[in-house]
């Protein structure tokens, strides 16, 4: 078997024009976990590509990073300027079938952080957990 990649181009884009695949129930997303986000890319910035499909229409659909939109627009209309463009991984589907496939791809999780593993990495790059727990979502491990 050849292992290959999807991945067309990566290449910036019009973010706010992009439709959501998925419904907004497809996850559960409010509150603590909505206040990490926005501080996250508050403090990180954007670091990760929306995830995207562009369809025979041209519609472009952000197959992973729907949250991360919906932050950026809130994060803009209460003053913060966001780039017209921001980057995309644009994904190499056949339908909206193959790229409904492609999004439980993206919500699988194969590996789970292990709190040995996680003190390891802090104390080896000399990290600030709590500081680092306002602006992502961390297991709680007690250390």
């Amino acid at each position: 078997m050849e292992i290959f990649s999807r991945i067309i181009k990566t290449e910036k884009f019009r973010w706010k024009d992009a439709k959501w695949f998925q419904n907004e129930n497809f996850k559960e997303f409010s509150g603590e976990k909505a206040n990490k986000l926005k501080q996250s890319l508050k403090e990180f910035f954007f670091v990760m590509p929306f995830m995207v499909w562009e369809d025979s229409d041209k519609t472009i659909w952000i197959l992973d990073g729907h949250h991360r939109q919906d932050t950026l627009e809130e994060m803009e209309a209460e003053g913060v300027i966001i780039p017209e463009l921001l980057e995309g991984c644009f994904i190499d589907c056949e339908n909206k079938q193959e790229a409904a496939k492609l999004v439980l791809v993206y919500t699988s999780q194969y590996a789970k952080l292990t709190q040995e593993g996680l003190n390891d990495f802090v104390t080896n790059f000399n990290l600030d957990l709590l500081h680092l727990k306002t602006a992502i979502d961390i297991p709680d491990f007690s250390f």
